[in-house]
């Protein structure tokens, strides 16, 4: 049959593969790498290591975790914290991109570490940091997942 797939088929596709959820992973998956190769990963189990961009984020998020336990940490303090992470997740990457990121993990930290430091201790998640959220928007067979790292009195 040529044409749009319906939603029961939609549904029924993802479900073949195992696919419960969409996430912003996945679209920017889609948006980036293009259908074909959204289907080598979902449907043929292709992996690709993360980029140095993506190991950034996650250097600056724990730093910044770590400052909104202890205010009393500085600035200079937190951007070594994400520096040394990072430095660890992206050994032999490219050292011209890494010096690029760098400069963004330091841009980053001092915005973060200037824009939270009126911001209570926050709420943790019982049994870890992230809080689960599934929302279904109308017109998408799946719903999307995405997590909340810390919450400030949200249920």
């Amino acid at each position: 049959m040529v044409g749009r797939a319906t939603p029961a088929q939609i549904k029924k596709a993802l479900e073949h593969h195992g696919i419960g959820h969409m996430s912003a992973s996945t679209c920017n998956s889609v948006i980036n790498g293009g259908m074909a190769w959204f289907v080598a990963q979902k449907v043929y189990g292709v992996r690709d290591k993360f980029g140095v961009a993506a190991e950034r984020g996650k250097a600056v998020e724990a730093a910044i975790m770590e400052y909104l336990m202890d205010r009393n940490l500085s600035v200079e303090h937190v951007i070594e914290r994400a520096i040394e992470v990072f430095e660890a997740a992206t050994r032999g990457a490219d050292e011209a991109e890494l010096e690029t990121e760098r400069g963004y993990i330091v841009k980053m930290v001092i915005l973060l570490h200037e824009g939270m430091a009126g911001y209570p201790v926050p709420d943790f998640q019982p049994g870890g940091r992230q809080k689960k959220v599934l929302t279904n928007v109308e017109g998408v067979t799946a719903p999307f997942l995405g997590f909340l790292d810390v919450t400030w009195g949200i249920d």
